[in-house]
């Protein structure tokens, strides 16, 4: 839309100048300024349209909204005013964002969405919350293998080339069932987050004891699991988890089980909240307090 704007008008004034022109040389001339003028529009389509869509928000469409109160709960949850302020960013950050099917013929415009609220809610106490380094997301159907890890697992984070990968079938069911599956959408995009926001383990790992036997991410990460009910699932669960993905598996604990987490981690609570500036246990407004336009609040 925003660049059809910008070359309509060269269109008009191309017909004015047929018709006006003595000879169609002439006509020729006149016209190479506004040919090179719509080569450089549609080479800067995405960043233009990122630009005007910054300032001017495509409204979600009601089938959106309905299908987000449906099947999302923290959208469900918010407050109308929020809602509406979810849903602008949501449709800016689908705007930003390549996303890249692995296993779907098609990507179906309900995984997109669930799939963007996903980064929207992990972001959204943030006034920066587009996630900007991370310019792809990839989808697969199912767990999958890589090259960095040769093990069915349904999630990753490539630094380098800004790629966010999920298996969508796990996502879902951790959108949908989270006492009983993990949300790896929130897990990864934690990640996303971290790395943008250059967090270190110190500004979140904060230990209630030192009385225990093993390493401290060890320790944690069975804490963790009591968060959650699992501890019994531990082994199918969190082994495979690399210690330097700590982060994504707080900010999922810290969503879906966060009275618990409150209990068992307090320190870590609530440095998790200060980072995100969110508070799930007030679903319906959980951002705790506006920040500036300058970035992050850190």
């Amino acid at each position: 839309m925003p660049t059809f704007l910008l070359i309509a008008p060269v269109f008009l004034i191309g017909a004015i100048l047929f018709f006006q022109a003595p000879m169609t040389s002439t006509w020729v001339t006149w016209m190479v300024p506004f040919v090179f003028y719509c080569i450089l529009v549609l080479i800067f389509k995405a960043q233009i349209n990122f630009l005007w869509y910054s300032k001017f928000p495509p409204k979600l469409d009601k089938a959106a909204q309905a299908f987000l109160n449906q099947y999302f709960p923290y959208y469900r949850n918010l407050d109308e005013p929020l809602k509406r302020k979810f849903d602008a960013r949501l449709t800016l950050f689908n705007h930003d964002k390549e996303y890249i099917s692995k296993e779907l013929p098609v990507i179906p415009g309900d995984v997109m969405l669930l799939t963007a609220a996903s980064a929207i809610q992990t972001t959204f106490g943030l006034n920066t919350y587009l996630l900007k380094h991370w310019g792809q997301i990839v989808l697969y159907r199912q767990p999958f293998h890589s090259p960095h890890r040769q093990y069915f697992h349904s999630g990753e984070v490539h630094y380098d080339d800004g790629c966010v990968i999920l298996a969508v079938d796990p996502m879902i069911n951790g959108i949908q069932k989270p006492q009983n599956n993990y949300h790896i959408g929130l897990h990864q995009f934690g990640l996303a987050l971290e790395y943008e926001m250059k967090i270190e383990k110190k500004d979140f790992f904060f230990l209630e004891t030192n009385d225990f036997l093993g390493s401290e991410d060890e320790f944690v990460m069975i804490e963790l699991s009591k968060i959650r009910g699992w501890e019994d699932r531990f082994e199918q669960i969190y082994k495979d988890i690399p210690p330097e993905e700590l982060f994504g598996v707080c900010v999922e604990h810290f969503f879906n089980a966060p009275k618990a987490f409150e209990l068992h981690l307090p320190k870590m609570y609530q440095a998790i909240k200060g980072i995100l500036n969110q508070d799930p246990q007030n679903s319906e407004t959980p951002s705790i307090h506006p920040i500036s336009e300058e970035g992050y609040k850190k």
